[in-house]
């Protein structure tokens, strides 16, 4: 769903500003290698939270980073050993699991999984913590 909205994204945007294929190219590897330049010796990239680092790896996967590239591997090997607890940091570490290789990493997901099932609101939403009355904005990745 995600690649899709991207393709629409750049698509339009290369429609609307005439950006040549190689303009977008271009674009994007800079943005990937913006990204890649911002992972600590921890594993960590765009800062200390899980959550920074899942949206990060995910928006490299995204772009078409592998899984086995090193700065992939670092990030996904912090977060497979330190999931994040915060809902929506956890809803995306689901979506890069699931992005990245959802058989080999399906245990991960559904254990994750059941978190997200544990800690919705009677009112079915969900919010930061997994406390208290929901958030539009963490209900909806957490039902991504």
């Amino acid at each position: 769903m995600y690649k899709s909205f991207l393709l629409t994204l750049f698509m339009t945007i290369n429609c609307l500003f005439a950006v040549t294929d190689e303009e977008l190219v271009l674009s994007i590897d800079l943005l990937i290698n913006n990204i890649k330049s911002q992972q600590a010796p921890t594993g960590h990239i765009g800062g200390r939270s899980a959550g920074y680092t899942a949206v990060n790896a995910l928006a490299l996967s995204y772009a078409g980073v592998k899984a086995s590239d090193p700065v992939m591997r670092k990030a996904l090997k912090v977060l497979l050993d330190n999931p994040p607890s915060r809902i929506y940091d956890l809803s995306v570490y689901i979506m890069l699991l699931s992005e990245v290789d959802k058989v080999r990493y399906k245990n991960e997901i559904d254990r994750q999984a059941q978190v997200l099932i544990r800690t919705q609101a009677n009112n079915g939403t969900w919010n930061y913590t997994g406390t208290g009355p929901g958030d539009n904005s963490v209900t909806q990745f957490a039902l991504l």
